[in-house]
């Protein structure tokens, strides 16, 4: 018995197995398995963390606090508004994934060296998403939205497979001391040439004003001629990258269909005025604070239960009308447009459906995960993408940026919990 035990609590199964059903799960799909496998992972995440969730461990209270009050503003929010039990349930199990994950590797018993396996297989997963995508491009002849990677049959696909070896490569980079080793830089960049082959431009924007922030507070935190001369650099930088830029197509097609500036200042009003749209729909200060409830916004649940009929979700009209505002617009419009103007974003679709305490809780847990691993250049850099994603497109809901976010900062705090425990 006591084998066994140690068996479950002491290796990586339980991630591993996550890891293998968001990223191969339309492999087994296209085999024949139903498409609900597609899905499965919200399943097993969260049996995987009651298998855990008896283990002690002081290391989780703070999260396990946070994820609590959200969990009480969930319900809150599903009373208040007469949201169904299964709008809760699937609501949940989106949402609160990737503090699950995290939760669950705290508790677990891995080891450096299990975290080290973890990390050769997720690097082992780009470089088939890279072979991928090559093949794609090269052998079959497809162009952007259409290169995805593994991610085939996948709506975001083309952008699911740049963003993954995107954040591949900044560990790659960031991770270890040794920046101008030649082996990891020269397959950082072959992972970060799947941008280009998938043409999810929008990629490199984000990332880089992840990176400016970096060195920004970097040096505000430590203010010498060194980290100026970082910050200058990485300007220049992204200079040549934008001139390399100009010569793409689509920066081409955007010059020729864009005359005036104020064509993407109209867009990013009608973006981010959502918010008062939303608001139009609250009738009392409930609403206000708690939402609409989950389903009842336009979060991805709300959007995702229109392809179920037959099963009983509880629906409002608000994802259609919102869908409605944004598609009158050429740039919001989610076929002549670009996903960056999209009105359906991560915060609108919190605030919607638990309102500002709901949305304030949850950027509270990730500011929770910023103060902890602040220090760690990768998590910096993760979570402050995480944070402005949360702004421009409804990543936070899409399994495969929310899996590999959460089991990098869960392994990073396990590394964190190793070294105090070393140094006592």
């Amino acid at each position: 018995d006591k084998s066994n035990n140690n068996f479950i609590f002491q290796n990586i199964l339980f991630i591993v197995v996550i890891i293998i059903c968001v990223f191969f799960s339309r492999f087994f799909v296209n085999l024949g398995a139903p498409t609900i496998f597609n899905h499965v992972h919200y399943l097993i995440t969260i049996f995987f963390f009651l298998v855990y969730l008896p283990r002690t461990s002081s290391q989780t209270e703070p999260l396990i606090i946070y994820c609590i009050i959200l969990f009480v503003i969930l319900l809150i929010s599903s009373f208040l508004n007469e949201t169904s039990l299964l709008n809760l349930i699937v609501f949940f199990a989106i949402i609160f994934q990737p503090f699950l994950i995290i939760l669950t590797i705290l508790k677990s018993k891995i080891n450096k060296f299990d975290i080290e396996k973890i990390k050769n297989l997720l690097i082992l997963i780009a470089i088939l998403n890279t072979m991928i995508a090559y093949y794609q491009f090269f052998v079959e002849n497809l162009r952007k939205d259409y290169v995805t990677g593994l991610f085939f049959s996948l709506g975001t696909g083309a952008h699911a497979a740049a963003i993954y070896n995107s954040l591949i490569s900044l560990s790659l980079i960031f991770e270890k001391k040794n920046f101008f080793n030649l082996k990891k830089l020269t397959l950082s960049f072959i992972f970060l040439s799947v941008i280009f082959l998938s043409s999810a431009n929008q990629i490199i924007l984000i990332f880089t004003i992840s990176i400016l922030i970096y060195f920004i507070y970097n040096l505000i935190i430590h203010p010498n001629k060194k980290n100026f001369i970082k910050l200058f650099l990485l300007i220049v930088l992204s200079m040549l990258i934008f001139q390399l830029f100009k010569q793409t197509d689509d920066y081409k097609n955007i010059s020729n269909s864009i005359r005036y500036a104020d064509d993407i200042w109209a867009a990013l009003i009608i973006k981010y005025s959502v918010f008062s749209n939303i608001s139009v729909f609250f009738n009392d200060y409930a609403n206000y604070l708690f939402g609409l409830g989950p389903g009842h916004g336009i979060s991805r649940l709300a959007y995702e239960m229109e392809k179920f009929p037959s099963i009983n979700f509880s629906k409002t009209e608000v994802s259609s009308i919102i869908y409605f505002i944004q598609e009158r617009n050429w740039l919001n419009n989610h076929i002549t447009g670009s996903s960056i103007f999209t009105l359906n974003f991560f915060a609108t679709g919190i605030y919607s459906e638990l309102g500002l305490v709901g949305l304030t809780t949850y950027l509270l847990i990730w500011f929770y995960f910023f103060k902890k691993l602040r220090e760690n250049k990768v998590c910096f850099f993760y979570i402050i993408i995480a944070i402005i994603f949360m702004f421009v497109y409804r990543w936070q809901e899409e399994p495969m940026f929310v899996v590999y976010i959460s089991t990098y900062i869960g392994i990073s705090l396990k590394e964190l919990i190793i070294q105090n425990d070393k140094i006592s």
